[in-house]
């Protein structure tokens, strides 16, 4: 039992990150970390782009945005928000 009750923090996580799941979002693979990643729909207006991670206990949501209006399914703001989530889970999850 943990402080929010019966449920772990594993089942949690997964839940949490199927949630917020859309039919127009983009499943990743290849990002050598994490169990399920995906790439969120930018819901047409939005800036930027957002990708988030589940891996055992945790979701890792990033949302990038340059500053310089990149298209959110470029390729541009999705290598750096990979590059960002990458460091972000280095230091958060122990290998």
């Amino acid at each position: 039992m943990d402080a929010f009750g019966t449920e772990a923090g594993t089942e949690r996580a997964k839940e949490d990150f199927r949630r917020r799941a859309t039919p127009q979002d983009e499943q990743v693979s290849g990002l050598g970390f994490g169990a399920e990643a995906r790439w969120l729909d930018p819901d047409g207006g939005e800036v930027g782009c957002r990708l988030m991670i589940l891996d055992d206990n945790v979701v890792l949501s990033v949302f990038y945005v340059s500053g310089k209006n990149d298209p959110p399914r470029g390729e541009q703001c999705r290598t750096r928000a990979t590059e960002l989530a990458t460091q972000l889970y280095s230091a958060i999850q122990p290998q």
